[in-house]
């Protein structure tokens, strides 16, 4: 298995910066809230964390994983039409 490349330095912007993603990063992460409407939203899940014991909350997206039976039906407009039979 390769080993991953390294990390590239973010961009020099004001604002506020998370370090990049190492594979060996962790976290204290605090669950406080789910947001948005779970009984509708198929794909990801929002919600109110605390990491690391910090006072400021942040939103914290967990997206699932890719499940074709979510696609609508009939297909989008940009789906190649099927052969004319």
């Amino acid at each position: 298995m390769a080993s991953p490349a390294p990390a590239e330095p973010l961009p020099r912007l004001p604002g506020p910066k998370l370090a990049p993603f190492t594979p060996s990063a962790s976290a204290e992460i605090e669950f406080i809230e789910q947001l948005g409407k779970p009984a509708i939203d198929m794909d990801s899940f929002v919600w109110k964390v605390r990491i690391n014991g910090m006072p400021t909350c942040y939103a914290l997206k967990m997206v699932s994983s890719f499940t074709p039976s979510l696609l609508p039906s009939p297909p989008l407009p940009f789906a190649p039409a099927s052969p004319a039979a």
